[in-house]
């Protein structure tokens, strides 16, 4: 067996072993306290399916978001009485194939001395919505943000490409904020 041969077979056997051990679904789990979206506001697109109440569990009753004639979408979620500690953001969405775009999540928050950004990058590609299917169980996102004390955050949703030429839609089956402690 000539050397290129073995190192094809070397790389199949680590890809077989990588696949396997992705789980069915995703393992995630707050150590804390879940708050769920108590409002809503849209600027750019409109709501196309049910409102913010369909966020608040995993049910695969969606939240429907279209992007407006100008293919841009900025919509806010808001989440009050969120407890001091450590933020997370926690979701399960999806979107349709149509041009390659993704939405991705930012936010900020108000400990009452006025709003503190979030962008939410790292690690790339951040905090997006960016697949055709959901991960059933959703997605624990490391917002990076330690509070001090009782917030209110607001978590928006936008287009990556508010340029493009067709309204994408985006689904949101679950949102929530995990604060735990950071003790």
């Amino acid at each position: 067996m000539s050397g290129k041969a073995i190192i094809r077979l070397g790389l199949m056997a680590a890809t077989i072993l990588l696949v396997a051990n992705i789980p069915a679904h995703a393992e995630w789990t707050c150590y804390g306290t879940l708050i769920t979206a108590s409002a809503e506001s849209t600027s750019n697109g409109s709501i196309c399916a049910n409102d913010y109440t369909a966020t608040q569990s995993s049910n695969d009753g969606y939240e429907c978001l279209r992007e407006d004639t100008g293919d841009d979408l900025y919509h806010t979620w808001t989440f009050s009485n969120v407890p001091a500690g450590n933020l997370f953001l926690v979701y399960e969405g999806n979107r349709p194939a149509s041009e390659g775009e993704y939405f991705k999540f930012s936010g900020t928050y108000d400990e009452g001395g006025g709003p503190i950004g979030v962008i939410m990058t790292n690690p790339p590609p951040g905090a997006v919505i960016n697949k055709t299917f959901e991960l059933q169980g959703g997605i624990k996102y490391d917002m990076s943000v330690t509070t001090t004390n009782t917030s209110t955050f607001s978590l928006v949703i936008r287009d990556s490409n508010p340029s493009g030429s067709t309204q994408s839609n985006v689904y949101l089956d679950y949102l929530a904020i995990c604060s735990e402690s950071n003790d």
